[in-house]
């Protein structure tokens, strides 16, 4: 292979990387918690009250307002912890999605939930 041939090949390449298109992750800004439901391997869905906005592809074939959380690890832990206390007292919750659905198929994970008040 030539250097013309290889920075022609590069060049391929990286303007199919620029045009390709980026992961898009979700947000529910001050919604409800409705429903949390763990299971024994360690995962958590929970539903919001309304859809959120900008549904990752990955999600695309399951409801909008279903997130996840991966309780195995502590950051999860501490994420579930937020959702029960959102839970009981009814208060408003912020989420922010990573993009991917790696806890479950179809169900976008939770990077962030905020708790506030109305």
């Amino acid at each position: 292979m030539t250097i013309a041939s290889r920075t022609l090949a590069a060049t391929a390449a990286l303007l199919f990387l620029a045009l390709a298109a980026p992961a898009q992750a979700s947000s529910s800004l001050g919604v409800h918690v409705t429903n949390v439901a763990p299971n024994n391997a360690g995962s958590l869905v929970f539903y919001v009250d309304a859809p959120r906005t900008g549904l990752p592809a990955c999600a695309a074939g399951g409801s909008a307002q279903a997130w996840t959380v991966n309780t195995n690890t502590v950051a999860g832990q501490v994420l579930a912890s937020a959702l029960f206390t959102a839970l009981s007292t009814g208060l408003l919750v912020d989420v922010g999605g990573t993009s991917a659905c790696d806890v479950f198929p179809n169900a976008e994970s939770a990077g962030y939930i905020a708790v506030r008040k109305p």
